[in-house]
């Protein structure tokens, strides 16, 4: 059995925590969040949570409220982690599966997005981590937030590689004002990365990654970005994608 161990030092963010005065909450609507699929999780400013929700192809993003400062550093160190997320969720480990970490950069909590059970009909489980080790489950009934439909996802269809619309979404992260969603659409030339303004609105179509697989000769457009993260060299941006 797989043993989780989550251990790290917290420090910094990759990102401003405020929006020069602008309110990231206004836009949103009070009410329930229902996740069709545990997917990648990614924060914004101001404690605000994005969730993705491959399935549905959706990104949500919640208002948590976490927004109380840490202190500058806060060490994490819990051992069979996923023993005690399986033990919340009144389940063995074998039947979880951890699919995403990220780490509120205010609080320095750690938020996990868990898959209980296994298959499609796998339910999706946003919990938070402390660092005495304590879990607890992130509400999602009666919170502010908002939600963005991604276009010409990936069909919804089991084939002999799996469902596609799985990875209609793979990856998401906060930039600047924007939130970078990487996964498959039903384009011809499949995988997709997209930017979204955020608080949410227009949605671009994205641009096509087209990769060049020398072992076979072929471009792959069946293969999405798996995972990406964005750095600055000089003022200028950059996304480093594998």
């Amino acid at each position: 059995m797989k043993r989780w161990i989550l251990g790290f030092l917290l420090s910094g963010s990759l990102f401003s925590l405020s929006a020069q005065g602008v309110d990231l909450t206004s836009t949103m609507k009070k009410g329930d969040v229902s996740l069709g699929s545990a997917g990648q999780i990614a924060f914004a400013p101001d404690g605000i949570l994005l969730v993705a929700d491959p399935m549905n192809a959706t990104v949500v993003a919640i208002a948590t409220g976490d927004i109380s400062p840490a202190p500058a550093n806060v060490s994490y160190s819990i051992e069979k982690f996923d023993e005690k997320i399986a033990a919340k969720l009144g389940t063995a480990a074998k039947d979880i599966q951890i699919v995403d970490i990220a780490t509120n950069p205010i609080s320095r909590q750690v938020y996990v997005s868990v898959a209980r059970g296994r298959g499609p009909a796998a339910a999706a489980v946003l919990l938070r981590a402390k660092p005495d080790g304590s879990i607890d489950e992130v509400p999602t009934k009666g919170v502010q937030h908002s939600v963005a439909k991604i276009p010409n996802p990936a069909a919804d269809q089991e084939g002999r590689r799996g469902n596609p619309r799985a990875e209609s979404i793979t990856d998401i992260a906060y930039v600047n004002g924007k939130v970078f969603v990487a996964g498959l659409s039903n384009e011809e030339f499949a995988s997709n990365l997209r930017t979204l303004d955020f608080p949410f609105s227009d949605i671009e179509g994205g641009s096509s990654v087209e990769i060049y697989h020398g072992a076979h000769g072929a471009v792959e457009t069946r293969s999405p970005v798996r995972t990406f993260a964005a750095y600055s060299i000089d003022g200028e941006e950059h996304l480093l994608a594998a």
